[in-house]
């Protein structure tokens, strides 16, 4: 596969903007990025988030932070929604809009197929009021759900992809007061000098 190489003023230049916008600078500090990191890394910039009175969901966000901690300890692409389920709820209990409640069949159905996908995809019973399938149906089915192999590959072939992936998330969705609580939180191991200050908001409000 061909390969967009990119140079960066610091390794943290990769994730603190979009990639079109990294100029050329220091020679000796070169990181190569792969076509289907680049796609990744844009994709998880425009994730279709759910929003309320100015507020954005972080539902398909955590599930990404999530997904890259259990990739970097896990052999398995898929996991099983069963397994999924009470850790995630957890999750968004801690850090979600909506405190009183969480459910974590939502995102993981609707997160975008083109970085996600689940299986068995058809002949699910599906909610009357929408298009996707109740909690109890995604655990009768054995639900599987997980990166698209490609990106899959690119994570175990290079362990800084996800923590390149999961800074991307952090600044793109959540303010610099929350990045340590949310890595340790989801147990994602991303380097001191990747995450931004406690005073520094997303970047979805700056």
């Amino acid at each position: 596969m061909n390969s967009v190489e990119i140079q960066f003023r610091h390794e943290t230049d990769l994730i603190m903007a979009p990639l079109s916008d990294c100029v050329v600078f220091e020679r000796h500090r070169r990181m190569s990025v792969s076509e289907v990191q680049e796609q990744c890394i844009e994709a998880v910039q425009h994730l279709n988030v759910w929003r309320r009175r100015g507020e954005r969901a972080p539902h398909k966000p955590l599930l990404v932070l999530f997904a890259l901690s259990r990739a970097m300890r896990s052999s398995e692409r898929l996991i099983p929604f069963k397994e999924l389920s009470d850790p995630f709820k957890d999750l968004l209990l801690g850090f979600g809009i909506d405190r009183a409640s969480a459910h974590p069949e939502y995102p993981f159905w609707r997160l975008e197929t083109n970085i996600w996908e689940v299986v068995p995809r058809s002949e699910l019973r599906l909610r009357k009021s929408n298009s996707d399938p109740p909690h109890k149906e995604l655990l009768r089915v054995n639900a599987q759900g997980g990166f698209l192999e490609p990106i899959w590959s690119e994570l175990q072939a290079d362990p800084k992809f996800a923590c390149r992936i999961g800074c991307v998330v952090l600044h793109s969705y959540f303010p610099g007061v929350l990045h340590s609580n949310l890595c340790s939180a989801v147990g994602l191991d991303i380097p001191s000098g990747w995450t931004w200050p406690e005073s520094m908001p997303c970047r979805a409000t700056q």
